[in-house]
Formats: C-alpha cells, structure tokens, sequence
C-alpha cells in the first residue's frame, strides 16, 4: 500500500550479503535472534518440546551461538547457562518456565537495542508549532537527529500569524506531497500575541483535531501528530490521544529515538503499510549462515506484537 516507487527510499533493500565476523555482522545478530525468539515460542505453543525435543534443542542450540556473540548490556552467561539446563532436558517439566525468562530478557535486550538504533523513513517531513524559539530549535534537531534531512524540517510559531494560519498551511502541505510521511510536534498551549500585548492562548490539540477534520482518509493515514505539554496526567494524555495520535514525553536527544520508536510503531504498524521504519545498521542487507532471513517489516512488526505474542504463549 505504501510501494517505493510512489513512496521513496525506506531503508531497505531486497538484496542480501552473506554475514562474516565482523563487527558489522554482530551489530546484526539482534535483528537474527528476534525472529528466532517467535520461532521457539510457536514450538512450545504446539507441545513440541514433548512431541520432538530434538527439534527444541536444534533451535536453542542455535539461538546458544547467536547469544554468545551479542554484544549488549545483558547479562550473557547466565541467560547461556539457562540454556545449557533446558538443553540438557528439554522434556522437563520445568523448561516451559524456563524458556519465558528466556524470552522476557533476551527479547528486552533485543527491543532495547533496536530502539537505540531507531530512525523514521527517509521520506518523512518534521513539522513543528511552538512559540519558543528555543524549543522551536530543540525540535528541529530531534528531527534532524531521527533521521529526518534539515531540508525536511520546518518550524512555526514565530508570532501569531505563523500560529493561526498553521492549519490551512498543513492542510495544504499534506495535500500537495502525496509521497511522505508528515510528523507533526504542536505544544499544547500556544501564546497568539494579539495587538496591544494581550495573549491568546490557543490549544495545539485542537490544532491538531481541525487538521486531522479536513483530511481525506487517505492524507491523515500517513499523518503522525503528536503533542508536546508538561500536562501528562491520564485524563490529559486522553485528551490529546482523541484529537492527536498521543503525547510526545520528555525528550532529549540521549533518549529521542527510544521515546519515539514504539509511538511510530504503533501509528505505523507494517502489518497495515507494508513499510517500517529504518535502523541505523552499517550494513542494511544480511543473510545468516542458517538463510534466515529478516526483513525490515517482518522485524518491526515483532517489536510491535512481541508482548501479545508472550502472554498468549503464557496463557
């Protein structure tokens, strides 16, 4: 639905190299072991562990190595030693158990690692509303930082004409670039300066709804607002998520990418746009020793399912 001939260079490519030691290819291994993680987890849905357990030690086995040279934060040996007690018996009554620690600290390790990495599509355009200048800078360089081109970066809020007329210019941009995507950052509360120095004080999520109104279906699809407040209480992140698409915590750039990883995500998951973000890899086209094989869509829909898919194993 979202082809690269109409929308541009996502950061992906169909072509594989064959993965070597090298630094390159242990930066990839948490994009191998993901998939392997689902994998096991669907073997122990269907009993496999006490129909074949050979087929359950295979699959660790390998997912063994794949650990042993990630480079992560995570503690290795003890996560290999938990490993060496499930392959030891994979019949256990006790493995089941063992395999969701398993999952839950690997994959944590994984979801981590991938958020650090995060970038939006090539083809997005940042476009900001503040009346600080000073945050007006800030949030041009967190898109800059995000992967956004500074070419793509636009910021209003210069003075009350920039401030009222932002919703006719959106509207108006988004109808004319049917090729991007189009990430919004509007503060909640707005200071129009009228004349004789009085304030008007206008709410960025109501900015935010009126937009979204004259959208056809289609425009505000490929549209992600979000709203930036020091208000976060729950009644006020509900506000915000009925007029926009959420609220845009606290950010610096130490933090941004993790903060907005899983927010984009969910705006944008693969399963619907037949796109995903990208990652900021050394080198974006792999093939494992074992041909697996990951796309960037199959990898960030995992990310986006992974806790649903834990508690249905659980339950």
């Amino acid at each position: 639905r979202f082809p690269s001939s109409e929308f541009g260079d996502l950061g992906g490519n169909s072509d594989t190299e064959k993965l070597s030691e090298t630094t390159d290819d242990v930066e990839l291994l948490p994009y191998i072991i993901a998939p392997q993680l689902v994998s096991i987890s669907n073997l122990f849905k269907q009993n496999t562990h006490e129909s074949d357990p050979g087929a359950i030690y295979e699959k660790l086995y390998n997912l063994k190595q794949d650990v042993l040279a990630l480079k992560n934060d995570i503690s290795i040996m003890s996560i290999v030693g938990v490993i060496n007690i499930m392959m030891q018996n994979p019949r256990s009554e006790y493995v089941t158990d063992r395999w969701f620690y398993l999952y839950a600290r690997i994959n944590g390790a994984i979801i981590a690692s991938m958020r650090k990495k995060f970038r939006v599509p090539k083809n997005t355009i940042g476009i900001a509303l503040d009346d600080s200048r000073a945050q007006r800078n800030f949030i041009v360089k967190f898109f800059e930082f995000i992967g956004i081109p500074p070419d793509q970066c636009i910021a209003f809020g210069d003075g009350r004409d920039e401030i009222m007329g932002f919703e006719d210019y959106v509207v108006k941009f988004i109808e004319t670039h049917k090729q991007s995507f189009i990430f919004l950052i509007v503060d909640e509360h707005l200071n129009a300066v009228r004349k004789l120095s009085t304030n008007e004080s206008i709410s960025g999520s109501t900015v935010v709804k009126n937009i979204r109104k004259r959208l056809s279906q289609e425009e505000e699809r490929r549209l992600i607002a979000l709203i930036r407040s020091q208000k976060d209480s729950p009644s006020d992140i509900a506000t915000y998520s009925t007029c926009a698409h959420g609220l845009l915590p606290d950010i610096t750039l130490a933090n941004a990418k993790e903060s907005l990883a899983s927010l984009w995500l969910k705006r944008f998951p693969p399963s619907d746009f037949a796109v995903s973000p990208g990652y900021e890899l050394k080198n974006q086209n792999y093939e494992s020793s074992r041909n697996l094989v990951v796309s960037s869509q199959d990898l960030a829909q995992k990310i986006v399912d992974i806790d649903s898919l834990l508690k249905s194993n659980i339950d």
